[in-house]
């Protein structure tokens, strides 16, 4: 999954004619300690940026605890968007983060068939694996708004 969003972010930078930064794009474990390092890291060494993506909820956490640390407001003074839903860590911000809403009860339903699949399967060995991609939603809530109190 982390390849495919790293994918996504890259080809939409291209369908929009925006330049990929490298030095922008920085690689955690999906773990909020990481987003909250690598948040502090990208703030301290582009003080340019107006805008975070994190790669998923838990870097999210993170990562907003670094902005709030470095006390920059969301979205005055710097975008963001997570993917995955900060809903069950009651994060509350005004007007709420933006985020790329998973279908958890739909990705819980594939797990479930794909592990009953494979539990009947009475062949061993080399088994097919299975792909199963399913679309996330954008919701808008506000942090995607471009800031007013930075430059770009």
């Amino acid at each position: 999954p982390g390849l495919d969003r790293m994918v996504g972010y890259m080809d939409a930078l291209k369908k929009h004619d925006v330049a990929v930064r490298q030095e922008y794009i920085l690689y955690g474990d999906f773990k909020a300690k990481s987003g909250y390092t690598l948040t502090r890291q990208l703030l301290r060494e582009h003080a340019e940026v107006t805008a975070i993506f994190a790669a998923n909820n838990l870097m999210s956490l993170g990562s907003l605890q670094a902005i709030r640390e470095a006390g920059l407001s969301i979205p005055e003074d710097i975008s963001f968007i997570s993917y995955g839903s900060l809903q069950p860590f009651e994060i509350n911000q005004s007007g709420g983060i933006t985020e790329l809403a998973e279908p958890a009860e739909r990705m819980g339903y594939e797990c479930a068939h794909l592990m009953l699949e494979k539990i009947s399967t009475k062949r061993k060995g080399n088994r097919v694996v299975k792909r199963v991609s399913l679309e996330a939603t954008l919701v808008l809530r506000g942090s995607e708004a471009f800031p007013v109190n930075r430059k770009p």
